[in-house]
């Protein structure tokens, strides 16, 4: 049986309210500065907070999934697997690094 504590860790749970409490203060903040100065960016600026949830919940599963997958056969003599695992991590991080650049020029253009 897995143990309470194998599967939910305090500390964790503490950063990630604490980061998502951040968060929203700024999505806050740049809310009510388009409300003020421009209102026709806010739904530019919900979009980007949308973004960044999902490449974040993107990049979590790929972390976890590399980190699961490559700590199961570091060690083993003659594995490739983590070679295989930092060349998917590496090839999620460029994606993600040209989908930002691609949101960033269509924010730009509009």
């Amino acid at each position: 049986m897995v143990a309470f504590q194998d599967i939910f860790s305090v500390v964790a749970f503490f950063i990630f309210l604490r980061e998502t409490l951040e968060a929203s203060v700024i999505i806050a903040v740049l809310l009510q500065c388009m409300n003020r100065t421009m209102p026709r960016l806010k739904r530019q600026v919900w979009w980007g907070a949308v973004t960044g949830i999902v490449l974040s919940i993107i990049a979590g599963g790929v972390f976890a999934a590399v980190y699961y997958l490559a700590s199961a056969r570091l060690f083993q003599v003659g594995s490739s697997s983590s070679c295989a695992a930092a060349a998917a991590a590496a090839g999620a991080a460029a994606c993600g690094c040209i989908l930002l650049h691609l949101l960033q020029n269509e924010l730009s253009a509009s």
